[in-house]
């Protein structure tokens, strides 16, 4: 379902100039290798190039929702850019979460925006709580950042901790991945819970499990 924005002038003139400065830097052979990804528009540039050309352009909320809900991969990874901090709360995290379709995106928009807003350790428990893979994966890969810059509170982490059990046994990629990545973060925190925890899983309950189960004690020292 398309999302409709009311006529801005100003914010599709920059929408255009945009897409100008994405078409300039197009990689073909690498927008052929991300087709699968299931975005409408995909230029194939690569990360850091996307973010100098979102340096050149002012932080605008109406302009980053624009480009959010533009299902073009490299306005979508901007748009985690340009989006002022002060501008994101939870019922905005919610809508531009039911639009992650891929880790990529997940990544970004947790990395670039959603660990900055003041509380957002109070969102990883609600996003854990979604039924949607997407979203219970942006739960465990929030906290994870935010544990990796010490600004985590305990309640998230406690979240996480608890719901793990439950998602390890999930038939999703994405969320099992995401739960081992939280696991290996955790491990600088605490590894003998984390140890004692991947040694005792019951590799027979899913693919998940085993997955985690050897990625995880990638990280940890016996």
């Amino acid at each position: 379902m398309e999302t409709m924005f009311r006529y801005d002038e100003a914010v599709e003139n920059q929408v255009n100039r945009v897409k100008k400065m994405l078409h300039l830097s197009m990689n073909g052979v690498v927008s052929e290798n991300m087709s699968s990804l299931d975005y409408q528009l995909n230029y194939g540039v690569l990360l850091p190039r996307i973010k100098e050309l979102a340096a050149e352009l002012e932080r605008s909320f109406p302009l980053a929702q624009r480009l959010w809900f533009s299902n073009c991969r490299e306005m979508m990874i901007m748009a985690t850019v340009l989006c002022p901090i002060e501008s994101m709360n939870l019922k905005e995290a919610l809508k531009w979460v039911e639009r992650c379709h891929n880790m990529e995106l997940v990544e970004q928009l947790c990395l670039n925006l959603f660990r900055k807003v003041d509380g957002a350790s109070e969102w990883v428990s609600i996003f854990l709580s979604s039924s949607a893979p997407f979203a219970k994966a942006t739960g465990y890969v929030l906290a994870s950042f935010m544990m990796r810059n010490e600004t985590i509170a305990q309640s998230a982490i406690d979240a996480c901790v608890e719901k793990l059990r439950e998602d390890i046994v999930s038939d999703e990629y994405v969320v099992y991945s995401s739960v081992a990545r939280f696991l290996r973060l955790y491990a600088e925190r605490n590894s003998e819970w984390v140890a004692a925890y991947v040694d005792g899983l019951d590799t027979t309950k899913g693919v998940g499990v085993a997955w985690v189960q050897d990625n995880v004690r990638t990280v940890l020292n016996y």
